[in-house]
């Protein structure tokens, strides 16, 4: 958990981890903090995949941002890979039609305070965005959302054959790692339980 950036706002994984993490309900996570999902004034989508925005419905009255090219790619016609038309299908049905939702165009300043800053890293599919956060005593720390999995991936420039654009995911993965020299950042892998296991989790939180 991340605190103290603006605790009403929530980020990609809103229902499963995959590769042995833990799952993911965002109601009793909050709750272990005080806040109910009615509390969140916004959910970022770091991507449309079925483990990232399972649960977005439980927020109907939260603002949902994603990249503009994100929502174009999940509208878009079939295309000739039918496991790809079957995750966009998906991501359709469960994003619904947000009450709320903004569309973005690249690198976002949430709060226009450098606090929360949203920064389009597509690859993994057409509109990824990862999660550039500034903590007043950790620092910087940066949630990578899919471009990766696994640390040794990102060390090797390894790229998940169900990226959509494997030289858009090594130019984001080159972005992240001059991200990380910058702000000398702290970098969250979503996917990589053995980095996971050693984070801070609800109730426990980074600030």
């Amino acid at each position: 958990m991340l605190q103290g950036a603006r605790h009403e706002s929530v980020f990609g994984n809103t229902s499963c981890l995959r590769q042995g993490c833990r799952c993911v309900n965002p109601a009793r996570d909050i709750a272990a903090i005080g806040l109910k999902t009615v509390d969140i004034t916004y959910v970022a989508l770091s991507h449309t995949h079925g483990d990232h925005i399972g649960n977005v419905r439980l927020f109907p009255n939260s603002t949902v941002l994603m990249q503009r090219t994100e929502y174009n790619w999940i509208s878009s016609p079939d295309g000739a890979n039918d496991d790809v038309n079957q995750l966009k299908a998906l991501a359709r049905k469960l994003l619904g039609t947000p009450k709320h939702l903004r569309l973005l165009d690249g690198d976002t300043d949430v709060f226009a305070d450098g606090s929360v800053t949203l920064v389009s890293t597509p690859g993994h599919t057409p509109g990824s965005q990862s999660l550039l956060v500034h903590l007043k005593n950790s620092g910087f720390i940066i949630l990578f959302g899919d471009v990766v999995h696994l640390e040794e991936s990102f060390e090797k420039d390894t790229v998940p054959s169900l990226n959509t654009n494997r030289a858009a995911s090594i130019a984001s993965m080159d972005r992240i790692r001059r991200m990380i020299a910058t702000y000398k950042a702290k970098l969250f892998i979503k996917h990589d339980k053995t980095q996971s296991d050693a984070l801070k989790l609800l109730p426990a939180f980074y600030d």
